[in-house]
């Protein structure tokens, strides 16, 4: 190792108790920035360059530098995200928290070759803003650049997989393999964008749901879980949980309302305005069928599907008979006591003045 070198290799020493402090500040810094944006995120990394190394990369390559501050890559950062969209996103965050160097950082997702899908990172090279943070008598802190790299999980599965194949992206790889490798580089990436277009179809898909709720427009929603959640965030069943618990002035708590969407599935309610229709029609039924349970007791704690599954009984009762109580406990009760249960139902339908199916 040649004078130039040995002085670049004592530089980077000296610094090291530096480089691990921005990398410590720098991967507090991108975590907390990006969880005040809600972004989840599959991973946030970073890693000091090994002495060793260091020695290695100046012995190929150190005629490039004329010093430390010129070498990038001795701190270095990466956030892994879930979806490809999703890499923009955190790239508009990394730059309003750090300073980049844009005509060093690189897009290498705009590289083309086919076997090069582990590389597609998006690649910024930063320094710490003396206006978020300084540490006294160290300059160094705000002036070293480092780089932040940004890919997606199945990137960075493949970068990760390749590399323990054990050769280098400038090494070229024995004939006999390259085809295949070239050809599951192919279908990573394919992977990669038809699973952020269907992230992306799926948000469409959910906003469309709420605009179409919120407008009353439930004749063309299906059923499904994410419409059934959006439909009782809308409140419907809200007055009639009321006039429930005002029979016995009891609390209303929160519980989750799955068991009656596997119900209403089951009774094949495919539209939510079918649900809708369910709810116009037998409230007052169900109202009634609460007075026949409640009265005479000092029940003062109740589900808030309380309405919803007075309203799914009363339909039952007056559509199915006998046969669709027990179906309606075997769905929610496992199948235990099914028929005595569904059989107290009808008792209490009775004393509710609701007239059951034959």
């Amino acid at each position: 190792m040649d004078a130039h070198n040995e002085m670049l290799v004592e530089q980077f020493e000296e610094r090291i108790p530096v480089f691990e402090k921005i990398k410590e500040y720098a991967l507090d810094r991108i975590k907390k920035g990006l969880k005040e944006q809600n972004i989840s995120l599959a991973g946030v990394e970073g890693r000091v360059k090994k002495l060793d190394s260091f020695k290695g990369k100046m012995e190929l390559k150190g005629y490039k530098y004329d010093s430390i501050y010129d070498i990038t890559d001795c701190v270095g950062c990466r956030v892994i995200t879930f979806y490809a969209h999703e890499v923009d996103k955190v790239a508009g965050i990394i730059g309003r928290l750090f300073n980049v160097d844009w005509s060093d950082s690189v897009d290498k997702r705009t590289i083309q070759d086919s076997d090069r899908f582990g590389y597609l990172s998006l690649h910024y090279i930063v320094s710490i803003p003396e206006s978020t943070m300084t540490i006294e008598g160290c300059p160094d802190f705000n002036k070293i650049r480092f780089e932040i790299q940004m890919r997606t999980i199945l990137q960075h599965m493949w970068s990760t997989a390749n590399h323990d194949t054990g050769y280098k992206s400038d090494i070229q790889i024995p004939k006999q393999y390259s085809r295949k490798l070239a050809q599951l580089a192919g279908l990573m990436e394919m992977a990669d964008s038809q699973y952020d277009e269907l992230i992306s179809d799926i948000e469409n898909y959910r906003r469309n749901v709420k605009e179409l709720i919120s407008s009353g427009d439930l004749e063309n929603v299906d059923l499904d879980w994410d419409a059934f959640q959006n439909y009782l965030q809308h409140d419907p069943f809200t007055g009639l949980n009321k006039r429930i618990a005002s029979i016995n002035m009891a609390e209303i708590q929160e519980t989750t309302p799955y068991p009656y969407f596997e119900v209403l599935k089951r009774l094949g309610i495919e539209k939510l305005s079918e649900l809708e229709e369910m709810r116009e029609n037998y409230s007052d039924d169900a109202y009634r069928l609460a007075v026949a349970q409640l009265s005479g007791t000092d029940l003062d704690i109740l589900s808030s599907n309380v309405g919803l599954q007075n309203v799914i009984l009363s339909y039952l009762i007056r559509e199915k008979g006998l046969k669709g109580l027990i179906d309606y406990y075997d769905i929610t009760k496992g199948g235990k006591n099914s028929v005595s249960q569904a059989e107290r139902m009808m008792k209490l339908a009775e004393k509710a003045n609701i007239t059951p199916a034959e």
